[in-house]
């Protein structure tokens, strides 16, 4: 399904359809901004431009994943829908991608239909939607063995790993599509790990 304007406006009208517990605020920066560069990846994500000087109420303090949405489709996978804020707090980005763990680009002929699930942002561990079902929601510390505790655990040879592996987006991909799924699911894992290691006990 090729990413167009078009259908950019078709996902932020589905979105405002929702009832998110920021739909007010959203409503006002979709007003006060504009569509901007379109993910060539395959995907359908979007940036968007929030007009510099606007006095509106922002969506949280600082960059960052907001929020995520899954919604039921006419194909065999689901559809997700990702937000990102900028420094401000405004809406900077939204990815749309096709099946729980992005498995490919959006069919033609896809159509959204109900929403079947929605995840606060990224901070929430317990709850959270970006690492699309292929890591635990919850981090848990490396657990290392008692050789190793020892210093006595055997070194392993070092293994040189080819670079063959085939990406999942084709030639062509956004930089800014690319960076926003790392560093969301780097923030997930990464807040994971210190809240597991902040509930243990000293």
């Amino acid at each position: 399904m090729t990413n167009t304007q078009a259908q950019a406006q078709k996902w932020i009208d589905i979105l405002l359809a929702q009832d998110l517990p920021f739909i007010d605020p959203l409503s006002e920066q979709i007003a006060a901004g504009k569509i901007g560069e379109l993910c060539k990846c395959g995907c359908q994500g979007f940036a968007f431009d929030v007009y510099t000087g606007v006095t509106i109420r922002p969506l949280q303090d600082g960059a960052g994943l907001l929020y995520a949405l899954a919604f039921a489709s006419n194909f065999s996978e689901e559809i997700d829908m990702l937000l990102f804020t900028d420094e401000r707090g405004f809406l900077s980005r939204v990815d749309v991608t096709y099946g729980a763990d992005n498995i490919g680009p959006l069919p033609e002929g896809l159509i959204p239909g109900a929403k079947i699930g929605a995840w606060p942002s990224a901070c929430d561990c317990s709850s959270n939607r970006v690492l699309w079902r292929s890591v635990a929601r919850t981090a848990r510390p490396m657990v290392v063995g008692h050789r190793a505790l020892l210093g006595v655990a055997t070194r392993l040879s070092q293994t040189v790993h080819t670079t063959s592996a085939t990406s999942r987006h084709p030639p062509g991909v956004s930089l800014t599509c690319l960076l926003a799924h790392l560093l969301a699911v780097c923030r997930t894992v990464l807040s994971g790990a210190l809240n597991a290691e902040s509930a243990r006990p000293r």
